[in-house]
């Protein structure tokens, strides 16, 4: 902002990492001088938005166990913001996935889900879902925090 004689002053503000939030600035008067000990006027500036929190991520299942022909909804459900490049398409995309398929993935904003179907010919074994870091971000770029498995024991 500049003070009445066309000077600007800057201030840097440096936010720690897991801050969602407006900051904004304001200077009583009287707060600081210029160098001829003059006091400087009252001022505020605008309310700055920042978004240093990584969003974060819970997979849950409807079922602990599947067996043979049946099959699980798995909810993958974002908090803090919505995700920027959460895919999964043809078994491919950002969910590690062993000893079954998922498919028909739906949703929006925060809330997805997806079928999952054990695979055949698995003894009382276990499930893994998972989604790596960094594999999606928040609309601003913040990275993803990764996301652990459900216990979902498949016997087929």
């Amino acid at each position: 902002m500049p003070d009445t004689n066309g000077l600007w002053y800057l201030l840097v503000v440096n936010a720690n990492t897991g801050i969602n939030g407006e900051i904004s600035v304001a200077l009583p008067h009287a707060s600081a001088t210029d160098v001829a000990g003059n006091p400087h006027a009252a001022a505020s500036g605008p309310a700055v938005t920042i978004d240093t929190q990584a969003p974060t991520l819970t997979i849950t299942s409807n079922k602990t166990v599947v067996g043979a022909g049946q099959t699980a909804t798995i909810t993958f459900s974002f908090a803090n913001d919505d995700p920027v490049g959460f895919e999964w398409l043809n078994q491919q995309g950002d969910i590690n996935l062993a000893n079954g398929t998922l498919s028909n993935l739906s949703g929006s904003g925060r809330t997805y889900t997806a079928t999952f179907t054990p695979s055949a010919g698995v003894a009382n074994s276990l499930a893994t879902l998972s989604v790596n870091a960094g594999s999606y971000t928040d609309a601003v770029g913040n990275p993803g925090v990764a996301a652990a498995s459900p216990v979902l024991r498949v016997d087929t």
